[in-house]
């Protein structure tokens, strides 16, 4: 298992900008410019200068998924988190995959997001598929909102989760448990942002989402993006990808 940082507040290792914590399942997030508009493409100029985190682990295996890439962003306002992905998959406008809310969601392809604001307190589960169906555990299905864009080549999808769904609400320099993670089920295959889980709820290996007050910039992304995505690229180069 890679050795994260000493803790949440790892986010204290700062390379003279807030924020830039030396851990690839650590990510800085910025506070948005505006909230962006919930329609699936990634497209608002909100998410311009928001750094993206790229590379999923397969679940229980130390191995990047190289086949099935996947992507993410988030980004704070004064309301809410907002986390937006992109999954690459052949077809993905014809999975077949539930078109209704279900609590079954998982079991078919799909992105879920864990939150985890205070130690010792109960995660927050999101799920969402390709057909923009939605699942929750933790909070009323209604009180956040999903939207997604499925092509033949992939799909992506954009969630804002309002704070007061999760009871809590980041301050500067505060550091919540997060991971992403993935169904693919033409390859039965789990992913998982944080590397060395051992299964979903597997919140103390949980990778930090770090909030600052602070607007991204496109130094500020470059800089980020190197910290969370240099292994990945360069096995992914490796693999003559």
């Amino acid at each position: 298992m890679r050795k994260k940082a000493s803790s949440l507040v790892c986010l204290c290792l700062v390379w003279g900008w807030a924020g830039l914590a030396a851990e690839s399942s650590v990510y800085t997030v910025c506070q948005l410019p505006g909230a962006p508009a919930i329609d699936g493409k990634l497209d608002d100029p909100a998410w311009r200068d928001i750094p993206e985190a790229a590379g999923f682990h397969i679940l229980l295996d130390e191995g990047y998924d190289l086949q099935n890439k996947s992507y993410f962003r988030a980004g704070w306002t004064k309301d809410a988190l907002y986390v937006a992905g992109i999954c690459s998959q052949a077809d993905a406008d014809k999975l077949p995959v539930p078109l209704m809310n279900s609590e079954n969601l998982y079991q078919s392809d799909c992105v879920e997001i864990h939150v985890s604001p205070t130690k010792g307190e109960a995660k927050y589960q999101f799920i969402i598929n390709p057909k923009g169906a939605k699942w929750s555990n933790g909070c009323p299905l209604d009180s956040w909102k999903v939207n997604v864009t499925a092509t033949k080549n992939g799909w992506s999808f954009e969630a804002e989760i309002p704070f007061s769904a999760l009871n809590n609400k980041p301050a500067d320099k505060n550091a919540w448990r997060v991971n992403l993670s993935r169904y693919i089920a033409a390859d039965a295959r789990y992913d998982t942002w944080a590397p060395g889980i051992r299964n979903f709820h597997d919140v103390d290996n949980y990778g930090s989402f770090a909030f600052v007050e602070q607007s991204a910039s496109p130094e500020l992304k470059a800089k980020i993006e190197a910290l969370l995505n240099t292994e990945y690229l360069s096995e992914l180069k490796k693999s003559g990808d």
